[in-house]
């Protein structure tokens, strides 16, 4: 899907635009409009590719949590070919650089932004009266984040920064609803699988070597283990 990238952020947004602006970061909104004219011929055959990858991989894994969910994987591209036909690239309409604020008759609601971890540029909201926050991909629960596209040293300072706001209850992007708690696990597995990285690194490792080394416990009984691999 890396012909358009993370389309789980993103892929919805014609259901519910014209009758809805679609809000963004600057950042995002520059990103998308460098793919939003990729042929569905093109996405389609990198999904058929992912497809094909994924099912090899799932004939010789042994583990059966890492089966599951690789098969969950493969269950969920074979629905988006399903969806490729129907899909209109919808870029947003509005962005904002730090901060936008929305003041509802019963609640105000913040959309904040401190950078890029888990993308380049990466938007939550903040329902500061409730104490809530939908985080989106900055936060998973119980489940591996996808850091390929994202800077993990820059995602845990801006899951710092988060935790300073006054919160009790975040909404992950992935996994169960957490609290500040899992915010923290989330900071230390990143903090976590950087040191793992450079042992491999300092020792020389070839990849197939270092990537059969795994994370300490919680976060390797963690569901998406696949992404991990």
């Amino acid at each position: 899907m890396s012909n358009w990238p993370n389309g789980d952020h993103w892929w919805g947004n014609q259901v519910f635009y014209p009758d809805a602006n679609i809000i963004a970061t600057g950042k995002t909104y520059a990103d998308l409009l460098k793919h939003v004219d990729v042929s569905k011929e093109k996405v389609q055959l990198s999904i058929e590719n992912d497809i094909r990858n994924l099912e090899a991989k799932l004939a010789q894994e042994p583990d059966v949590d890492k089966r599951r969910s690789q098969a969950h994987e493969i269950a969920t591209r074979r629905e988006i070919l399903t969806a490729i036909p129907i899909f209109e690239p919808t870029i947003p309409h509005l962005t904002l650089e730090h901060q936008l604020t929305f003041h509802g008759s019963k609640r105000t609601v913040e959309v904040l932004t401190y950078g890029g971890g888990h993308t380049r540029s990466d938007a939550f909201l903040y329902l500061p009266d409730d104490q809530i926050l939908f985080m989106g991909d900055l936060l998973f629960v119980h489940t591996h984040p996808w850091i390929g596209d994202g800077d993990p040293e820059e995602w845990v300072h801006i899951l710092q920064q988060v935790e300073q706001l006054n919160f009790t209850v975040a909404v992950p992007g992935h996994g169960p609803v957490g609290g500040r708690s899992d915010m923290a696990l989330n900071r230390h597995y990143l903090t976590a699988l950087v040191v793992l990285v450079e042992e491999c690194m300092s020792k020389g490792l070839p990849l197939e070597e270092a990537t059969k080394t795994t994370l300490p416990e919680p976060f390797n009984s963690w569901e998406g283990a696949e992404i991990f691999d």
